[in-house]
């Protein structure tokens, strides 16, 4: 019995770990996610600043105007990637928040019925010192009867028993 419950702990701790595993592994995605996000705001930011140079210049130089508005087309394509892979990223980041509530609760849960079964566990051990020291007083009074009985006898000579319980 005890052996089962010892198994059922070790099983619940086994469980426990693997969520916290779990927790672990999403806030370390996130934190992944949050530095590629903030790499591709500064990337944005950078495009940005990089097509505002180019069209000053083409604005100074009419002569280099041409090659000037294909340079900021290339930045614009390049702007125009870089936004719904940080939509995706952002997408990404909710979903990774998401998760890691429902690990996190799943983790209070897990530890709430460790601490159930530990208590449980206590409770059955208790009854079980219970039960063992009511089996020793009756054992122990069993003994007493039968010294009693072996020596006590009656004026005629036969054995009376006594019984002594307590």
């Amino acid at each position: 019995m005890l052996i089962a419950e010892r198994d059922k702990e070790a099983s619940s701790h086994a469980a426990l770990h693997e969520a916290q595993n779990r927790v672990y592994g999403i806030k370390n995605t996130i934190s992944q996610t949050e530095q590629q996000i903030q790499y591709q705001q500064q990337r944005h930011q950078q495009l940005l600043q990089q097509q505002q140079a180019m069209l000053l210049r083409q604005q100074q130089a009419v002569k280099e105007g041409e090659q000037d508005a294909k340079e900021s087309q290339l930045l614009a394509d390049e702007l125009a990637l870089v936004l719904p892979e940080q939509e995706e990223l952002e997408a990404a980041l909710e979903e990774q928040c998401l998760r890691l509530e429902s690990a996190e609760l799943a983790l209070l849960s897990q530890q709430q019925h460790v601490e159930a079964q530990q208590r449980e566990n206590a409770q059955t051990t208790t009854q079980v010192q219970l039960w063992q020291s009511r089996i020793q007083t009756l054992e122990q009074a069993l003994l007493r009867n039968q010294e009693a009985a072996t020596t006590s006898k009656t004026k005629n000579g036969t054995v009376c028993h006594r019984w002594v319980i307590g």
